[in-house]
């Protein structure tokens, strides 16, 4: 999984907090993504991202396909790791 690892985690937070945020961040959050993505089909938000409700006045890009999406998560992912995030 691309996620946190469990034992770091544990070893951060202890056992019941540690393994909360680990299944959160290695399966809650991916699971809802992909629940978003692929069965939703709502606009994502580049300011307010997927998880957070987009209000009326919001005037951020929205993107409206799954390849626009996808394509951003990897520009995303890519900025990470260029600012060693990742």
């Amino acid at each position: 999984m691309n996620g946190v690892d469990l034992r770091t985690s544990i070893k951060l937070f202890g056992f019941k907090d540690g393994f909360s945020f680990w299944f959160k961040w290695s399966f809650s959050d991916p699971i809802k993504e992909w629940w978003w993505l692929n069965i939703t089909h709502k606009p994502y938000c580049l300011e307010h991202g997927f998880f957070w409700p987009c209000p009326e006045g919001c005037d951020a890009k929205k993107l409206y396909t799954k390849k626009e999406i996808l394509a951003q998560f990897q520009k995303n992912i890519e900025k990470g790791r260029a600012e060693g995030f990742y």
